[in-house]
């Protein structure tokens, strides 16, 4: 993925990590210069993918949420982990093979 396009999940988990850094700052320094990152860099690009994030959401219909089964919640919590460790991966200096299933 070119690191100008966002992705609403890795985008996420990288602004928690930024606010995460900026939480156990100690020194005056550092902590100007996480909030002068996320002012410039994160809060811009995840504002972006929010706005994204709404037109789709505007298009689906409501939904009430219905209970799911043991195996249906095995898959969800499976999937959110997959998630949680997404990264980007902007420069890869290898060949690369990657081979995955896009249930969607």
């Amino acid at each position: 993925m070119p690191a100008t396009s966002g992705d609403f999940d890795v985008d996420s988990i990288e602004l928690r990590a930024k606010i995460g850094e900026l939480s156990d700052a100690q020194d005056t320094i550092a902590i100007l210069a996480a909030i002068s990152y996320l002012l410039k860099i994160d809060l811009p690009r995840y504002e972006k993918d929010l706005v994204v994030r709404q037109k789709e959401m505007e298009d689906l219909p409501d939904v009430p949420k219905q209970p799911s089964s043991d195996e249906k919640d095995r898959r969800r919590m499976s999937a959110e982990a997959i998630i949680a460790g997404e990264q980007k991966y902007t420069e890869i200096e290898c060949p690369v093979l990657a081979i995955f299933a896009d249930p969607s």
